[in-house]
């Protein structure tokens, strides 16, 4: 059982607390969902219950919390991950290896388990994550859907007590949807305590046993899951959560026939895999264009080419105007899958205005 009582946490960067819960026990083999805005207080949790916190993200905490005898300070991180498995909203930052195989029996081979064991977990993980073309793919350049696959599967492997999930599903697809509700299906009838924050909450209808809505660093609602289910989408909008089930909506395309921006004769390349080629395609002007399906198809890399992030056989044209890359990259935005690989100041004033040729007139 994990048990919390009177505990108030403050980053040793923030001048006010992150956290401020007077009561809460999670029972064993529970599936908890953490919901509300970013922000919230949500991941600070779960980095006390995985030991992260005060040991690697910096704090000072006062009152109780017990994580199946742990305790986030006392114990060490080695002795927590042998309870515990992560699985973190950048699934790219908790890999120690390059190659799938590899990262998948490093969490065995570090909790010494036999060669024949951890074979047998391997198979068995493989196949249930639908990972055997992938066993030999450099992590670096397998898409964010198929990394977190990879995570999910490395939390497989450890055979953990306690699962915490922060956002498993951010970057995956609806198969890939499918397959972690399968997942926390599986493990929740084995009795494994599930802890997953998260915003898309379609997939957990009629898993997760509570729901506990975060405010400024406080539980502000906790509700049954059949409290829960009750909730029409009207009020989950209230609190600024995503509803259960899609609304239609009509869409009215205007000036669709404006020319934007179009492309000939495009090469997908991931690294050196040959993704296929795109004959001829068309944005137009004053319309916004989805590019959807699996996880790895090209999607991110056909968006790279067209903001001049990368190169590729083929034309590019902004209006009637064939442009470079570098061309490319002066009239184009791009916003990343993990952010924090574009952020390079101290503040956001400063981010905000880094590159601006015009940064005298912002005081």
């Amino acid at each position: 059982m994990i048990r919390v009582g009177n505990l108030i946490f403050r980053y040793t960067s923030l001048p006010e607390p992150s956290l401020r819960i007077s009561d809460l026990s999670i029972p064993e083999g529970e599936c908890l969902v953490l919901c509300g805005k970013s922000g919230s207080g949500k991941t600070s949790f779960t980095r006390l219950l995985n030991g992260l916190i005060p040991e690697y993200f910096e704090g000072e905490y006062s009152g109780d919390i017990n994580v199946f005898g742990l305790v986030p300070g006392r114990d060490s991180i080695e002795t927590f991950s042998k309870l515990t498995s992560t699985v973190f909203q950048n699934p790219a930052s908790q890999f120690f290896y390059r190659k799938t195989e590899q990262e998948l029996a490093f969490p065995c081979e570090n909790q010494g388990l036999p060669s024949q064991s951890i074979c047998e977990r391997l198979n068995e993980t493989a196949a249930f994550f639908h990972l055997q073309s992938l066993m030999d793919q450099d992590l670096l350049s397998a898409s964010g859907g198929e990394q977190q696959r990879i995570a999910l599967a490395s939390s497989q492997m450890q055979s953990p007590k306690l699962l915490i999930l922060d956002e498993p599903t951010a970057n995956l697809d609806a198969e890939g949807v499918k397959m972690v509700r399968n997942y926390l299906s599986k493990l929740k009838a084995q009795g494994v305590t599930i802890v997953i924050a998260e915003h898309r909450l379609d997939y957990l209808e009629n898993l997760g046993d509570r729901y506990l809505y975060f405010e400024k660093g406080e539980i502000a609602h906790c509700w049954s899951q059949e409290e829960w289910l009750d909730l029409t989408n009207e009020d989950r909008k209230k609190f600024g959560l995503r509803g259960l089930h899609l609304e239609l909506k009509q869409f009215y395309e205007e000036d669709s026939c404006l020319l934007g921006v179009s492309t000939k004769r495009l090469q997908l390349r991931n690294n050196k895999v040959n993704l296929g080629q795109i004959a001829d395609l068309h944005f137009p002007k004053n319309c916004i264009t989805a590019l959807v399906g699996l996880n790895g198809i090209g999607k991110s890399t056909l968006a790279k080419i067209l903001s001049g992030i990368e190169t590729s056989d083929g034309d590019v044209n902004f209006g009637k105007k064939t442009l470079s890359p570098s061309e490319r990259l002066k009239q184009s935005a791009y916003v990343m899958q993990n952010v924090r690989l574009q952020l390079f100041s101290d503040s956001v004033r400063k981010e905000i205005l880094l590159g601006n040729s015009k940064t005298a007139d912002f005081k």
